[in-house]
């Protein structure tokens, strides 16, 4: 009776195959569509039954043997593209349904049944559409089954045998005699004997059982071979596609722009990431021609965009220079347009308007606090749109500064840059780690510990941080020195572009017997004063003076020394301990126990309205307060990983020390800037002490004070200081309100203050006795040094002079000009004049004819050290200590560009004082100890190698006088480009066959150290997963992770003589768990501290959401957006969130349900203001955003395994 199978529940065809197979002696398939897939369905009962011959008969186009049938049909001169057809078609082998330790096993048994010929396949010359399945029993079971043969639907494949909807009927007989056998055999025979021979064929028999053993995912390689083809892989994730290349060149000589190999390559590439990743950081260092690039990748794209850059940059009408004259070049006037950064609200309202497909910002790390209303702004500017971020520093001072430029187009919790999609908790662990580490090294100095195997062990944990902040980048920055270009093959050639850059100069300025003694006096003081804050303190270093302000040489006098500093967790670190109405006191210590700087006749500063906490009274200590009389912080509680000790006394210490390292730098900058700056905080403790006398309070805000220190009324001033703060309630940061009443402080607080002004003034008397500023010995070396530079050479070499302060550069400009006439420049700022100035006198790409020679020297602060081109001066002369090789580096790019050279060789000269002799070796080791004397003042603020330095005064010299391009190193991809074209030089057949070798290959090799398993992961980007077995006694406990390239080098390299072992018996298990890994969605967890502005956020938008339909309904639109972002996305910036943690503290007012009118009112304004700040695009993003969330998937692609030498049973399984 005939039988029916459909593929549902109880008639699936592949158990009905299996029922018969173990009774079959041959089996005839007729087959629109034949697929290796089948096979491996059926293996078990093909194997126990190995000597059933299959005949398969294929007979319509577009299966795995296709192209094998053109190759017969077709002529023989016709052959090898017949192949290539073929070999294309099996390329479905290394699909992951493959790549399984199944297959591997399958995969013999398939070879050696074509080998014996009990695999025959053959195809039809005509299409056909039959599918027929005869069954010929062996003769034992011939008599008892008779016969039998299914037709219908099914084609030979996974899915026609298992899952698809399909209509077959199987039809029984009594024997093979039976009339409707023997004509559904004739029909097969018939075409059979009129078929293509495939597998009979020897030529393509051999192709397909060479296909089969190197072409698919069990492929036999060598681990060399694998080695090479991971590097390959690595490489070609960067590797711009050559067939462009013409066309780029075409682009930059139309314009007369050389088109160098490594511009091109990188115009390419950054086109690639900005296609995937919606945004790409270039980051080549100055004088590469960032600028150049971003240009022409608009070109190519053809899209309209904006540019968003410094004032000065931004370039004239005439578009002589500037980011004007680049778009005029590459033809993109008309679609784009360029905005100086200052004037965000103008760009604001431009795309609101205008169509704008991609956002160029140059030097973008000006944007890498993200808790600033220019960077929200930006932030929402960027939404929805390609962006491009130009700066040659992406690493500044810490590791939120990367993460805040990527935000700008990744998506933090649908980030394509990582595995999870989640960069955010990414983020978020490097940074807990770092802190870890941190806490680790602030430790070990304090113990003075001389254990150097923990030093290298935090040494190696900080390397490993940096090493997964570059890994997390690597897929969206394009970063070359050029030291990459000397030792890259395909650009060392074009390094001649650049001028060699002479090791800097020492220029040692003389002071006499008596100045140079009051320099190491003020330098001992300061010494003494870090010293003393170090052993009160655990104090983390990590401020710095652009944390107060910017580096732009704004005068000291300018400085709120209080301006609020963000700590990572989004807690607002400022002084004070909370408002004294809201306090009790425990305990009655009226004493303090921290070590005060004795008030004697010796002279030291104290800092003390910089540090009030320490000169509480013990009871009013933070262990010993409560606030709002909930909650009892003492030194053991903590607040997002912040002791509530520290967050007070730690960072008043650590902006104390920040405040003498700027002292110290503008004392060696010169005494012009050093006195303004005593004059300038003589008055603020002036102030600070005239106001605590009068009110007996003391008051943080220093805006406030300025006000109100001469009002006699102290409680009149009580009350404005309550005004003043209820007005400043409204600001996004929070303010300062406490103050501290008389009473908290240790009685003799005012002689603190009072001895800080009588040092000040004690060291302004010494300046003026000296008469130090009236004969700086430091600037008449300067003018000695500049008259003896030949200004009438061809070409002429100007000289360009570089200050970190204002006060210095007006000091110093005003001794040059009235040295050398008008042939000095000095700029102040940056108005129309001033740049035309600079550009048509020092800038060598404007054109000839519009070039001018008014000026010589150009004198300014490091407002011009980024963006500008200055090639027409070949000296560069450093008037202050370079500390920072960042700023030195920016610097020198102004005159090595590679984009116009003018000179051969440029010199950089670097100033240092040291005392008046005859003797130069004296003279230089008086030089080297008062600049390690300020290198101990300055610590982390003067890193300039590594952040683990500490060299000694003979090394620290060496250092300045080393060219600072000798301390890059050449990049990762340099040194794998460079392993990977030497191998394929000595053996070039081996391209072609990496070339060739399949998508998920595998192999072992034997390791001296590690038992491990290496994965390559291919999705947007690529990906490593690391798998380890860690041995605590007898448990053994399973390590997945994901680890850099950089780091799995060690794990990988190998030579050709290295053998390839048998996978070991666990691999399987192992290498399944780590496609599991892949596949597992990882929830999005990280913490979230409870007063983080983040928390905050979150929940003044859930009881906002909450109440959607009745207060707020009206604003319905933006409450929808902001859940969305906040539960999904997290793009809004860290200044909005502080935006809706407002909101929180006003609703966190009302105890009930019930809002004030007032308080809706607030709530609706903020809710305003953050939605006239979004762009149309970034409303649009979230709403599509769903859209867009469609990932590709993770795909392992080559797998590396180690097994230990002699490891026995502690192999990996």
């Amino acid at each position: 009776m005939a039988t029916i199978f459909t593929n549902n529940i109880g008639k699936n065809l592949k158990v009905r195959f299996s029922e018969i197979i173990p009774y079959c002696k041959e089996i005839k398939i007729l087959v629109g569509y034949f697929y290796f897939s089948a096979i491996p369905e059926l293996w078990e009962q093909l194997k126990n039954n190995s000597d059933v011959v299959l005949k398969i008969l294929v007979g319509i186009d577009g299966t795995d043997i296709e192209a094998l049938q053109n190759s017969i049909i077709k002529s023989r001169e016709n052959r090898d593209e017949i192949k290539r057809s073929y070999l294309k078609e099996l390329n479905k082998l290394q699909n992951d349904e493959f790549d399984s330790q199944h297959f591997a096993e399958v995969l013999g048994f398939m070879i050696k049944k074509i080998e014996n010929n009990t695999l025959i396949i053959r195809k039809t010359k005509e299409r056909t559409h039959a599918k027929l399945y005869l069954f010929d029993f062996k003769d034992e079971y011939k008599l008892p089954l008779g016969s039998t043969f299914i037709t219908g639907s099914s084609n030979f494949t996974l899915p026609g045998l298992t899952s698809q909807n399909e209509f077959n009927v199987e039809i029984p007989s009594s024997s093979q005699e039976s009339y409707e056998y023997v004509e559904a055999n004739n029909f097969f025979e018939s075409l059979w004997e009129n078929s293509v021979e495939i597998t009979e064929n020897d030529e393509l028999k051999k192709l397909i059982i060479e296909k089969l053993l190197h072409q698919t995912p069990v492929a036999k390689i060598t681990p060399y071979e694998a080695y090479l083809k991971i590097l390959q892989v690595y490489l070609h994730s960067f590797m711009p596609q050559d067939k462009e290349a013409d066309i780029v060149a075409q682009i930059l000589a139309k314009k007369n722009y050389i088109p160098y190999q490594f511009q091109i390559d990188a115009i390419l590439y950054a086109k690639k990431i900005l296609q995937e990743f919606n945004g790409v950081l270039l980051a080549d260092v100055v004088g590469l021609g960032k600028t150049i690039t971003a240009c022409a990748v608009a070109r190519i794209l053809n899209k309209s965009g904006i540019v968003i850059c410094p004032p000065g940059l931004v370039g004239p009408e005439s578009e002589d220079f500037g980011w004007k004259k680049y778009l005029r070049d590459f033809e993109l006037s008309a679609t784009w347009k360029a905005f100086s950064y200052g004037n965000l609200e103008e760009v604001k309202k431009f795309v609101d308007n205008h169509k704008v497909d991609i956002v160029i910002i140059d030097e973008a790390h000006k944007f890498r606090n993200e808790d600033t209303s220019t960077y929200e702004l930006l932030n929402f500017i960027c939404a929805n749109r390609q962006v491009m971020l130009l700066t040659a520093t992406p690493y500044n001072n810490n590791i939120h500064d990367i993460f805040a430029l990527l935000k700008l187009f990744d998506t933090p919790l649908k980030s394509k840059l990582t595995l999870n999609k989640n960069l955010y908790g990414v983020y978020e662990s490097l940074i807990k780690r770092y802190r870890k580490v941190k806490e680790q090294e602030k430790n070990f100095k304090k113990e003075k510990s001389s254990d150097y195997l923990k030093l290298n062990t935090i040494n190696s944990e900080y390397k490993e941080i940096l090493i997964e902040i570059r890994n997390l980048v690597e897929s969206v920055i394009i970063r070359r020195n050029r030291l990459d270009l000397l030792k890259n093959p395909r650009y060392k050639n074009e390094i001649s572009s650049l001028s060699k850059v002479s090791d800097p100069e020492i220029v040692l300025y003389e002071l006499n017997r008596n100045v140079s003694k009051f320099y190491d006096e003020v330098l001992r003081i300061f010494l003494d004063a870090i010293k003393r804050e170090t052993e009160n303190y655990e104090i983390i270093d990590d401020l710095n003076e652009d944390d107060l302000y910017g580096s732009d040489g704004v005068s000291i006098a300018q400085i709120n020394f209080y301006e609020n500093i963000i700590d990572s967790d989004d807690n607002v670190r400022y002084t004070g301990l909370g408002d004294v109405r809201n306090i009790s006191i425990n305990g009655d210590n009226e004493q303090n126990t921290l070590i005060l700087p004795e008030l004697n006749n010796n002279l030291k500063i104290t800092g003390a309205i910089y540090k009030p906490a320490d000169y509480l009274k013990d009871k009013y200590k933070p262990e010993n307060i409560i606030i709002d009389d909930s909650k009892n912080f003492t030194a053991d509680d903590s607040e997002n990983s912040l002791p509530f000790r520290y967050y007070d006394y730690t960072l008043q210490s650590s902006l104390f020390k920040l405040l003498i390292r700027i002292l110290v730098k503008r004392f060696e900058s010169s005494f012009a800037a050093f006195r303004k700056t005593l004059v300038s905080f003589k008055r603020a403790n002036e102030i600070y002490l005239e106001f605590y006398e009068k009110h007996n309070i003391y008051v943080m805000e220093r805006q406030f004070i300025e006000k109100f220190y001469q009002e006699d009324d102290s409680d009149l001033v009580l009350k404005k200081f309550e005004e003043f703060i209820d007005e400043k309630k409204t600001n996004i940061k929070p303010i300062k309100e406490e103050y501290y009443k008389k009473e908290l402080f240790v009685e003799n607080y005012s002689d603190y203050i009072k001895n800080d002004i009588e040092f000040y003034d004690y060291l302004i008397r010494k300046v003026d006795e000296m008469k130090l500023v009236e004969n700086d010995p430091k600037v008449n070396k300067l003018i000695e040094i500049i008259k003896k530079i030949d200004f009438n050479s061809k070409p002429k070499r100007k000289i360009l002079i570089f200050t970190e302060f204002q006060d210095t550069l007006e000091y110093v400009g005003d001794v040059l000009k009235r040295e050398f006439n008008d042939r000095v420049l000095l700029v102040k700022d940056l108005n129309k004049k001033i740049l035309d100035d600079i550009n048509y006198n020092f800038d060598a790409s404007v054109p000839d004819e519009k070039q001018r020679d008014d000026y010589d020297i150009l004198l300014a602060t490091d407002k011009l050290a980024e963006g500008f081109n200055l090639n027409r001066c070949g000296i560069l002369i450093n008037y202050d200590i370079p500390w920072n090789p960042v700023k030195v580096i920016q610097r020198l790019g102004r005159i090595n560009r590679i984009s116009k050279k003018v000179f051969d060789e440029l010199y950089v000269y670097n100033f240092f004082p040291t005392e008046q002799g005859d003797d130069i070796i004296r003279l230089v080791g008086i030089a080297k100890r008062k600049m390690f004397a300020i290198h101990n003042i300055l610590g982390e603020d003067s890193k300039i190698l590594s952040p683990d330095e500490n060299p000694t005064p003979a090394q620290l010299y060496k250092n300045f006088t080393k060219n600072i391009t000798e301390f890059e190193e050449e990049s990762f991809y340099t040194k794998i480009y460079n392993i990977y074209t030497n191998a394929i030089n000595e053996n070039p057949e081996l391209k072609s066959k990496l070339e060739r070798m399949p998508k998920l290959v595998k192999v072992a090799k034997e390791h001296k150290e590690f038992n491990n398993i290496i994965s390559v992961i291919q999705r947007e980007r690529l990906h490593i997963k690391y798998l380890d077995k860690e041995y605590f006694g007898d448990r053994k406990k399973e390590q997945i992770k994901e680890i850099s390239f950089e780091e799995i080098l060690k794990f990988i390299e190998c030579d050709k003589d290295t053998k390839a072992v048998e996978l070991s018996e666990r691999f399987w298990n192992n290498y399944v768990m780590i496609k599991d890994s892949l596949q597992r969605r990882e929830k999005v967890n990280f913490e979230i501290g409870p007063k983080s502005s983040l928390k905050k956020a979150k929940d003044a938008v859930n009881k906002l959401h909450n109440r959607i339909h009745q207060e707020f309904n009206s604003k319905k639109e933006i409450i929808e957006v902001l859940k969305k972002d906040l539960d999904n996305y997290l793009k809004l910036s860290k200044f909005t969130l502080r935006r809706l943690g407002k909101i929180y503290n006003v609703m966190m007012d009302f105890k009930g349900d019930e809002l004030s009118a007032e308080a809706i009112d607030e709530i609706n304004k903020i809710l305003s203001e953050i939605e006239n700040l979004m762009t149309k695009e970034y409303l649009s993003m979230l709403k599509e955003q769903g859209k867009k969330d469609e990932e590709k998937s993770a795909k392992v692609i080559i797998t590396v395994e180690n097994v230990k030498i002699g490891g026995g049973d502690e192999r990996l399984m």
